[in-house]
C-alpha cells in the first residue's frame, strides 16, 4: 500500500511540476477531471484492500462472520 501512496504522490507532484510551466490559457481542464479519476481509483483500491486484510484476518482468529 506504501508503494501506491509514493506513486499516486510522485504523480501529483509531475502534475504539479506541468501545470506551473504551463501558461494558463494552455491549461488542459481534463487534467484535473483524469487526476481526480485516478486518484478515486487509487482510494478505491486501497479501501477495497484494507477490507479483505480485515476479513482474511477475522477468518484466520475465527471471528469471521460467514
Amino acid at each position: 500500500m506504501n508503494n501506491i501512496s509514493n506513486a499516486l504522490n510522485a504523480y501529483q507532484q509531475a502534475l504539479g511540476r506541468i501545470g506551473a510551466q504551463t501558461p494558463a490559457a494552455e491549461k488542459a481542464p481534463a487534467a484535473a477531471g483524469f487526476q481526480d479519476l485516478v486518484q478515486s481509483a487509487v482510494e478505491n483500491a486501497v479501501d477495497m484492500s484494507k477490507q479483505s486484510e480485515a476479513v482474511t484476518l477475522k477468518g484466520i482468529t475465527g471471528k469471521a462472520d460467514i
